[in-house]
């Protein structure tokens, strides 16, 4: 594309010389042949002159004043081989043509308009040609070659009260047309101490001005174009080779600039089709730059700007009325910035800086949309900024970086999206808006292999993902729901991915790794309004997943600092509550699901190894928690399936810990407990409604406690503290009624006791000795049966009550 625009700038520029200087070449073939003229027209008019100074060798010098009131000077001054030929036809027209100190000059000036002024200069040179025409009345030509060798100028004022201006100083091989077309249009070119050097400016509107420029260069050519009334066109090339400055203003007092410095194969090419529009193209120090401005819709700004680099390529664009469109490329290699606005009242941005291999695309399709895409001092940057929809905002970049790629685009009203990479390598950012007024944001920072995506499908929606300074990092964020929110963020890690995802209105999810290694989170909010959080920290092989399914629910999963740790909770009840939380710990497992309507689960590992925690309320209105602490080897259940039970299963402190507590019946509570031991085991469950279980080990070796409550508001408890091979079992049968089993300082303690009859009461005990069993079971109604041992080695206590 760039390669074709080139060409047919090259071919508009060899048409224009080849048809404008036709006139400076052809007087070339003119031969001086010392003759002077001097012809005065004006039919007694005095005010009419002619005048000759005929100083040199070989020269041709003519004056005519046709016009009344006109005047025509010609000047050959000092030199050889001169031809000064001036012609005023206009009334009151005044011409002039000098040739001075120079050799082969010709200088041919022209005032045909009435008023009007022509002047023609040749001043110490070689090989040059002047050629000024004034045909518009009260209009001005001058063409003047200063110092040089093979100059061309050729200045044509055809409306009425414009100005033509064409200069070549102390060059060689210069060109320079000026044409001023447009009535009080003004045309001015100029080349300056160059080499193969054009100049070519052309003003058609009425009122409007053309201005190219070459300065010190070789090869150069500007080219300017003014069509619409009251717009201005400027070409400048400055100290460069090879450089092309191409700018045409089309539009009703629009602006089109076109600047080369300093370099090699830089090409500029503006256009301003729009009224009152501007477009700007800049090409600096560089080797191999294209920067193109084209401003075509109506009060519409176009950028387009190469600097101080190689094989840059700047494109600024604006299709949209009221529009402005920003391209850019900064000390850079093979940089390409595209900036295209095709919507009213829209922005677009492309920059690129001190970078090789990058791209920057910003493109509004919206009205009153903003896009910008900028890439950052690194290699192989790629920004894409679209917006597709009104009153949106996508912003794209790239930092420091290698192998960045940042996407954000906006499908949706009244949204947002932004991607950016921070100095890493492999990262790519991608965020969408897909639904009104949602806000997308996805970011990496200082890493490698990061990719972050945000999309946003729910209206009022927001979705955030980051990545900083890790390695293979993912993390994606999508909200789907209405007004929900999602987030998903990696730290300083490795293989880290993070996913969030709200499905249900005014939800919200989050999931977060820090700075640990295969760290895995997820986050998924179903429900209505429910709540999903996920967190990783510091550690390696972690995983967290949590799901809010029920309206309103939370699920909370955490690893913190942590190997080889797994949290999952799931909240599926309404207004439900799930949480699983490991820390510091290895091979840790939390599980916690809360599927009964306002039910709550709750595990927990802390600071241990091998620890598995489970809490599950499948109750309406149940709790369930399950914790581990400071152990190896631990495991916690806890389950609560009757409406506003409870149950609660813990381990601490311990070593091969096993604690079970599972709430039945309603209104039930079962909990079991394991604390500072050794192969502990707490079993608690609660089937009565109502009714009570608790099992405790404390302080002890190879520990078994089991308490079952069975009857309606009954309670069983079963305990051992301080002992080896303590085994102590409770059950309560009867409604109302409690059994209590215990072993207390001992060794090889067994304890059972049994409430079968309604309100009884069943106690079995040992404490302070060796190998005792008691045993207590109390089967009539309200009855009472206990059996205990005291400080003795092979005890044996048995109670019963029958009736």
């Amino acid at each position: 594309m760039v390669s074709s625009l080139v060409r047919v700038a090259t071919g508009v520029l060899l048409a224009l010389l080849a048809i404008q200087s036709a006139t400076a070449r052809e007087l070339k073939g003119i031969k001086a042949t010392g003759i002077k003229v001097t012809v005065i027209r004006g039919e007694g008019d005095t005010k009419t002159t002619a005048q000759v100074t005929h100083f040199g060798k070989d020269n041709l010098t003519k004056a005519v004043a046709q016009g009344p009131g006109a005047s025509a000077v010609a000047v050959n001054k000092g030199g050889q081989d001169q031809v000064a030929i001036a012609t005023s036809n206009g009334a009151g027209a005044k011409a002039k043509a000098v040739n001075e100190q120079g050799k082969d000059q010709r200088a041919i000036a022209t005032a045909n308009g009435d008023g009007s002024k022509s002047a023609a200069t040749n001043t110490k040179g070689t090989d040059q040609a002047a050629v000024s025409t004034s045909n518009g009345d009260g209009s001005e030509a001058n063409a003047f070659n200063t110092e040089g060798n093979d100059q061309d100028s050729v200045s044509t004022s055809n409306g009425a009260g414009s100005q033509s201006n064409a200069m070549n100083s102390q060059g060689d091989g210069q060109v320079t047309v000026t044409t001023a077309n447009g009535d009080g249009s003004v045309s001015n070119g100029q080349n300056g101490q160059g080499q193969d050097q054009d100049a070519i400016s052309t003003s058609n509107g009425g009122g409007s001005s053309a201005n190219s420029a070459n300065f010190n260069g070789v090869e150069q050519a500007a080219i300017s174009t003014s069509n619409g009334p009251g717009s201005t066109s400027s070409s400048l090339n400055v100290k460069g080779s090879d450089q092309v400055a191409l700018t045409t203003s089309n539009g009703d007092n629009s602006f089109a600039g076109a600047t080369n410095f300093n370099g090699a194969k830089q090409n500029a090419i503006s256009t301003s089709n729009g009224d009152r529009s501007d477009a700007i193209t800049t090409n600096a120090s560089g080797f191999d730059q294209t920067a193109i401005a084209e401003s075509n819709g109506d009060d519409s700004s176009a950028r387009g700007g190469n600097f101080n680099g190689v094989d840059q390529t700047a494109f600024g664009t604006t299709n949209g009325d009221r529009s402005s469109a920003d391209a850019a490329n900064f000390n850079g290699s093979d940089q390409d910035a595209f900036a295209t606005t095709n919507a009213d009242d829209s922005s677009a941005t492309a920059k690129n800086f001190n970078g090789n291999d990058q791209n920057a695309f910003g493109t509004t399709n919206a009205e009153q949309s903003g896009a910008t895409a900028e890439n950052f001092s690194g290699s192989d940057q790629d920004a894409f900024a679209t917006t597709n929809a009104r009153n949106s905002g996508a912003g794209a970049k790239n930092f420091n970086g290698k192998d960045q790629s940042a996407f954000a685009t906006t499908n949706a009203k009244n949204s947002g999206a932004g991607a950016e990479n921070f100095g890493g390598l492999d990262q790519t950012a991608i965020a969408t808006t897909n639904a009104q007024s949602s806000g997308a944001g996805a970011k990496n920072f200082g890493g490698v292999d990061q990719v972050a995506i945000s999309t946003t499908n729910g209206v009022q929606s927001g979705a955030s993902t980051g990545n900083f300074g890790g390695s293979d990092q993912v993390a994606i964020t999508t909200t789907n729901g209405f007004q929900s929110g999602g987030s998903a963020n990696n730290f300083n890690g490795n293989d880290q991915d993070a996913i969030a995802v709200t499905n249900g209105d005014q939800s919200s999810a989050n999931a977060d790794n820090v700075r640990g290694n295969d760290q895995f989170a997820v986050s998924v909010s179903n429900g209505q309004a429910s709540n999903a959080n996920s967190k990783n920290v510091d550690g390696t092989a972690q995983d967290a997943i949590s799901v809010s399914n029920g309206q309103a629910s939370q699920a909370n999963t955490e690893n913190v600092r942590g190997f080889d740790q797994f949290a999952f909770a799931e909240s599926n009840g309404d207004q439900s509550g799930a949480t699983s939380k490991n820390f510091n710990g290895a091979a840790q497992d939390a599980v916690s699901k809360s599927n009964g309507a306002q039910s709550g689960a709750k595990s927990s590992n802390a600071n241990g190894s091998d620890q598995f925690a489970s809490s599950t309320s499948n109750g309406d209105g149940s709790g369930a928690s399950a914790k581990n602490q400071n152990g190896n080897d631990q495991d916690a259940i806890a389950t609560s399936n009757g409406d506003g039970s409870g149950a609660d299963a813990k381990n601490s402190n311990g070593s091969a810990q096993d604690a079970n507590a599972t709430s039945n019946g309603a209104g039930s509570g079962a909990t079991a407990m394991n604390s500072n031991g050794q192969n502990q085991n707490a079993d608690a469950t609660s089937n009565g409604g109502g009714s009570s279980a608790k099992a405790k080990n404390e302080r002890g070796t190879k520990q078994d406690a089991d308490a079952t409550s069975n009857g309606g508001g009954s309670a069983a408890q079963a305990k051992n503290r301080d002992g080896t091979l303590q085994g102590a079992s409770a059950t309560s049968n009867g409604g109302g009624s409690v059994a209590v089993a215990g072993n207390d300082k001992g060794y090889k303690q067994n304890s059972a006791a049994t409430s079968n009859g309604g309100g009884s009461t069943a106690v079995a005990g040992n404490d302070n000795g060796a190998k005792q069993d008691a045993v207590a079971t109390a089967n009539r109604d309200g009855s009472g049966a206990a059996a205990r041992n005291f400080d003795g080695v092979n005890q044996v206590t048995v109670a019963t009550t029958n009736g």
